[in-house]
């Protein structure tokens, strides 16, 4: 197997380290991997071409494997490039693959903003969950349009993006409420609904940062609706398997922890598909139960099946128990 040059293993790093910000940008950091690949390409053999390009796919599904955008750009890119017939060929295929996955996360948000403004009622309040850059534009969608009264931002702990999401709208002039995470379940009855952003989308369910699941069933219990907001770079075909849930850094939570305690550290969740009053994507409003049925015709390229198999680590998927809650 060829070595991936060192400065994309520099840029898959970084892709890798980026626990801050939302799937968009980081896909942008995968994305530039890619662009900086295609010229090595050009300067190879056709067949190690195809297997660095392949190397350099899967390496970067697994440097962010709950992010579905990575996959389906790699997914892209590689399907795109079964047809070129000389290195020149796949280098310019992969550029091209590339960009046209760029020019669509801006213009699925765009449209996602179109479809959801329509549910929020005027003069609403909302609670959000972490940052998303998605929610982050339907916010300011709806503060241009007069329809936001209020944000309830949550830190979202361990890294406490929702603090950067709340300064952001602050710089807006949006009045913003920030709250401990735990806190939420407290200002859902004075809220008119909850609205979320997705990083992979399952058949079974939305991974999302942690706490999104127990947002959701607090949601359900007071009857408020809840909605996520993702473009169809984050569906993940039916056919690959969820991602596993890795551990994260302990020291995150705490840095000493005494004798005998032993620190756990996930950064997401998997959220029933059920629980979510509608998924809005840019090709509008869809139940949970069609958009279960968009990810069994999504089609993969064989190379990328093995990239998120699952292993033994933990999942941090919960029990569903909504079948008994009311709405």
């Amino acid at each position: 197997m060829n070595t991936l040059p060192a400065e994309i293993q520099t840029r898959i790093r970084a892709v890798g380290a980026d626990n801050r910000s939302g799937s968009i940008h980081v896909t942008r950091l995968a994305a530039s991997a890619m662009l900086h690949l295609a010229h090595t390409l050009e300067t190879m053999p056709l067949d190690q071409a195809r297997a660095l390009l392949v190397q350099t796919a899967v390496a970067l599904v697994k440097a962010q494997p709950n992010m579905a955008p990575l996959f389906n750009m790699s997914n892209a890119v590689l399907t795109e490039g079964e047809r070129a017939v000389t290195p020149r060929d796949l280098a310019e295929s992969v550029r091209q693959a590339v960009r046209n996955f760029l020019f669509r996360l801006q213009e699925n948000v765009r449209a996602i903003v179109e479809h959801i403004l329509p549910l929020l009622p005027c003069a609403c309040t909302v609670l959000t969950h972490s940052y998303s850059g998605t929610v982050r534009e339907v916010l300011l969608a709806a503060k241009r349009g007069r329809k936001l009264k209020r944000v309830i931002c949550t830190e979202s702990r361990p890294v406490c993006e929702g603090v950067e999401l709340a300064r952001l709208l602050g710089e807006a002039h949006i009045p913003v409420t920030l709250v401990v995470d735990a806190a939420s379940f407290l200002y859902l009855p004075h809220v008119d609904l909850v609205l979320v952003g997705a990083d992979t989308v399952t058949t079974q369910g939305v991974v999302n940062k942690i706490g999104t699941a127990l947002l959701a069933l607090g949601a359900r219990h007071v009857g408020v609706p809840c909605y996520t907001v993702c473009g169809s770079e984050k569906l993940l075909p039916a056919s690959v398997p969820a991602p596993p849930q890795p551990q994260r850094n302990p020291a995150e939570v705490l840095a000493h922890p005494p004798p005998s305690v032993t620190v756990e550290n996930f950064y997401f969740d998997e959220t029933p598909l059920k629980l979510f009053t509608a998924v809005v994507t840019e090709r509008g409003v869809h139940t949970p139960e069609e958009v279960a049925r968009r990810l069994h015709a999504r089609p993969v390229h064989p190379a990328l099946v093995r990239a998120i198999a699952p292993d033994s680590r933990p999942s941090a998927r919960i029990p569903d128990h909504s079948a008994g809650a009311s709405h």
